[in-house]
């Protein structure tokens, strides 16, 4: 049994050797969860080598749908791609092929709850237009709001998505669990919606 195991390490080919695990490093910015101000409605938790794609090869919508921690459980939109993440928020790793940024949940959150505490962003999508797209950070506060964050949703499920990038999604189609994650975040928007619209007819009412 000894001579079959030297035979292995010795003889057995590169390539057909298990890779070491990768290994977190470390992030250059983080906070703890009880400093964060958001929490995930709709984030994409990337992980180093996941299925050889990344996040922009997936067709994964522009914007992440988070909820802040006031009583109120205002939600916001989060722009994530287009390097919009700096690496200082991202987690590092340690992997079979060297060093990798991996975007993950807290990498959102964290730049999130920075981007609120600096006063940097809009309150609504119509703002952030006016504004020419320059923020990252958007407060959905109108039923407006929330369709456009449905409608990147529902592009998201339809079969033929490509995403910003590339056109992975035509010969790549969303797995089940994406596709539970895609239909909760469209619930939890949709009873948003609907909550917004209550407030706004009792404050006419009220007038």
């Amino acid at each position: 049994m000894r001579n079959l195991k030297l035979y292995e390490d010795w003889y057995t080919p590169p390539e057909y050797k298990d890779d070491p695990e990768p290994e977190e490093i470390g992030r250059e910015i983080e906070h703890t969860e009880a400093q964060q101000l958001f929490t995930p409605v709709f984030c994409y938790d990337e992980k180093p080598h996941q299925d050889g794609r990344r996040r922009h090869e997936e067709g994964q919508p522009d914007f992440d749908v988070l909820m802040d921690k006031t009583p109120e459980g205002t939600l916001w939109a989060i722009r994530v791609i287009d390097e919009t993440v700096p690496d200082s928020y991202k987690m590092l790793w340690n992997t079979s092929d060297g060093e990798m940024y991996v975007q993950d949940i807290d990498s959102v959150i964290n730049l999130a709850t920075d981007l609120f505490k600096a006063g940097d962003f809009s309150k609504g999508f119509d703002e952030w237009e006016n504004e020419d797209y320059e923020k990252n950070l958007v407060r959905i506060s109108t039923p407006s709001d929330v369709d456009y964050m449905l409608d990147y949703l529902y592009d998201y499920l339809q079969p033929g998505h490509g995403g910003y990038y590339g056109k992975s999604r035509k010969t790549k189609p969303l797995r089940p669990e994406e596709i539970t994650r895609v239909k909760r975040a469209i619930t939890a928007l949709v009873r948003y919606k609907k909550r917004i619209e209550a407030n706004t007819a009792g404050e006419t009412n009220k007038i």
